[in-house]
């Protein structure tokens, strides 16, 4: 019954996450894909959520338990590159190529001619292009406009490598099925 709830719970979260998702806003005159609002509000749930039940538990633990906040906090600390994420991931495509601003690294640009490679990680659930120079740029599913990016690999980068699945993916992607990204 436990884990029938889970499943269910989960599924019915996951599927408000993928309708989320919508075409790339156009500002100006570049396709912009970010992350759409409600990953930003499952971060700041989940992260919030932690940290209450890691300031309860440190209320009402015993003697023998006090190290239990400390293992939500972990968790907390887990869950708070989401609103990271959401906030900071941004990716333009232009004519140029896509300029960036990652989770971690400051911003860049890639020049559509660079583009190499194409990989979907179905497990990971994102799209990895990689450069000549060896970049790596990751496309979260979760993404807006993910069928932008692969309209503009298809028209810009006609060299692009890619398997069977990452070329599956990215035609699906342009004809404005996006990829699952529950199971």
């Amino acid at each position: 019954m436990q884990w029938g709830l889970w499943a269910l719970v989960m599924s019915l979260v996951m599927g408000w996450l993928a309708k989320a998702r919508r075409a790339a806003a156009v500002t100006k005159g570049a396709r912009v894909l970010t992350h759409p609002p409600t990953t930003l509000v499952v971060g700041i749930v989940c992260t919030g959520f932690f940290v209450l039940v890691a300031i309860l538990a440190g209320i009402y633990a015993s003697a023998e338990s006090r190290w239990t906040p400390y293992g939500f906090i972990c968790f907390a600390l887990l869950s708070a590159p989401l609103i990271v994420e959401a906030l900071r991931v941004r990716h333009e495509l232009t004519d140029e190529g896509i300029v960036y601003r990652a989770l971690w690294t400051r911003h860049g640009m890639v020049a559509w001619a660079e583009v190499e490679s194409a990989h979907w990680s179905p497990s990971m659930k994102w799209l990895a292009l990689t450069t000549r120079d060896r970049r790596v740029l990751r496309f979260s599913g979760m993404l807006n406009g993910l069928d932008s990016l692969a309209l503009a690999l298809k028209e810009r980068a006609p060299a692009l490598h890619a398997d069977k699945v990452t070329a599956k993916v990215l035609a699906d992607a342009c004809q404005g099925r996006l990829p699952r990204i529950w199971v």
